[in-house]
């Protein structure tokens, strides 16, 4: 596969913080960016290292291109200019919780008090969507807030849409969750569905009877990408992974599991997966291709341009 870019790449290291860089193809090579350190400083903040400083809670992070910085939030939580984003700040058994939106060229943070929800699950440069045991709206120019949904189990807010994880009152064997396994979601699922937020009309994409179904996110066109695992100690990266065309379908497979699969990045009609061994590319026309080999965990950490 022949193609020429820069991909922004997120390293792990052992003590869990991480180390952004670029992959340059087509030749491969990697270069760490001396101003991408990120420290886990503990109950989920990350810290950039960088000034202004950034933080967040929870989040991926990833190389906002626009201001060309890595930022410690999900690209979702990222504003669609890249000028700011907004996270949720656990109440750390406190009555409320707050949403802190971030501009991201100063580090300057707006603070909204919250009682509902777990994480910002978009945020599209004026709305906060909210997420936990409901969805909620908020307003970060008046700090208004209000309930759009009462789903549970909501993992991402897309385009007015929620992506829910249901178990299907039908199956015969409903998947379990182990001993010390935190799915996604909270809970682990066998379905998969769309609910508009409009109307509330719910469609199922993909129904696996006992067995775990895991959204990594969406591709370029808003498709589904899942991962299939099976019980009784259910492993997402080692699940099959497919792209969903259409509810119902039985997909195109990306990856039959024998790759341990982990953060996913959709870049147009491309995706790009991590892995502890490096990063894998697939395209509909090439299929699954690893494309850079590394010997710590690694992870795409924004678009290839």
């Amino acid at each position: 596969m022949k193609f020429s870019c820069r991909l922004p790449v997120l390293a792990q290291k052992p003590d869990f913080n991480y180390t952004g860089g670029f992959v340059t193809f087509p030749g491969g090579t990697y270069q760490e960016d001396p101003n991408g350190g990120l420290l886990n400083v503990g109950d989920g903040e990350i810290d950039t290292q960088a000034q202004p400083k950034l933080r967040a809670y929870g989040g991926q992070p990833f190389y906002d291109l626009a201001m060309q910085r890595w930022v410690p939030a999900n690209p979702g939580q990222t504003s669609p200019d890249g000028r700011s984003y907004a996270y949720l700040e656990p109440s750390f058994g406190g009555p409320e919780a707050a949403i802190n939106l971030v501009t991201v060229s100063t580090g300057t943070v707006r603070t909204f008090k919250i009682a509902v929800g777990d994480q910002v699950g978009d945020f599209d440069g004026r709305y906060a969507y909210v997420v936990g045991q409901g969805v909620w709206r908020m307003d970060t120019t008046t700090g208004a807030i209000n309930q759009l949904s009462l789903e549970r189990s909501t993992i991402i807010v897309r385009a007015g849409n929620l992506w829910v994880g249901r178990v299907n009152p039908a199956d015969p064997s409903p998947p379990r969750v182990s001993p010390g396994y935190a799915p996604q979601g909270g809970q682990v699922v066998d379905s998969m569905a769309e609910v508009s937020l409009s109307s509330g009309r719910e469609t199922t994409w993909i129904y696996r009877p006992g067995k775990e179904v895991f959204l990594f996110g969406l591709d370029g066109a808003g498709h589904p990408v899942v991962s299939i695992s099976n019980g009784p100690d259910f492993n997402v990266s080692r699940g099959t992974v497919l792209v969903l065309m259409s509810p119902g379908d039985s997909g195109t497979q990306i990856s039959d599991g024998a790759v341990s699969l982990n953060h996913m990045q959709a870049d147009g009609s491309r995706l790009w997966f991590g892995s502890d061994r490096g990063i894998y590319l697939w395209t509909a026309a090439g299929g699954l291709q690893k494309v850079f080999a590394s010997t710590q965990p690694v992870a795409p950490g924004g678009y290839c341009v």
